[in-house]
């Protein structure tokens, strides 16, 4: 341990004291190659060699929503989610375990309430919703989703255009210094 060396983290500690790194050749935690193909090569320069698909499906899904992004929040967006969470059906006598991913906490608290409010007016939705719980369903915002693994995950992006139909350019913490992280966390859930 030298007093001299000063950083943030672990990791950068081992990189100032120059130690020898190496790098993971294989990506064992995704079970569809294509659940890893974006950050293999957005951020490990296509390094990795994925294992491959144990059975033939797709694996990502886009879903284009034209909703208005204001004070935070995408209604539209949030709307969906909620449908495609009540939609889901069980595998094998149980629900997969689901997480829904936003990039903000307005989104998340959006997604929420809506999630509780059609509970509340529904019985058998509020029953799917208690056995998704029960599965592990969260909604975090894109700082606090480190760790978090799920059979689904929905990745709410939040921003659109705003009422006059302009697309800003303001991703909150994806353009801080180290945001390109956060997003190779997020999308690496499932």
């Amino acid at each position: 341990w030298s007093s001299d060396v000063c950083s943030s983290d672990l990791l950068e500690y081992a990189e100032d004291a120059n130690f020898k790194s190496t790098y993971l050749d294989y990506h064992y935690r995704s079970l569809h190659p294509s659940l890893i193909q974006f950050s293999n090569h957005a951020f490990y320069q296509s390094r990795l060699i994925p294992l491959p698909e144990k059975e033939n499906y797709q694996a990502i899904h886009f879903t284009s929503v034209d909703g208005i992004y204001k004070d935070g929040t995408n209604i539209a967006e949030a709307n969906a989610i909620v449908d495609l969470v009540f939609s889901l059906e069980s595998w094998k006598d149980n629900f997969p375990s689901v997480g829904i991913a936003t990039f903000n906490i307005f989104q998340r608290d959006l997604i929420y309430d809506l999630l509780f409010e059609q509970a509340y007016k529904d019985n058998a939705k509020n029953e799917k919703l208690q056995a998704l719980l029960n599965q592990g369903l969260f909604v975090k915002n894109l700082e606090n989703i480190q760790g978090d693994e799920r059979d689904v995950m929905i990745l709410s992006s939040t921003f659109g255009k705003d009422e006059q139909g302009k697309f800003r350019q303001f991703f909150g913490p994806l353009t801080q210094e180290k945001g390109y992280q956060l997003l190779n966390v997020i999308i690496t859930r499932a």
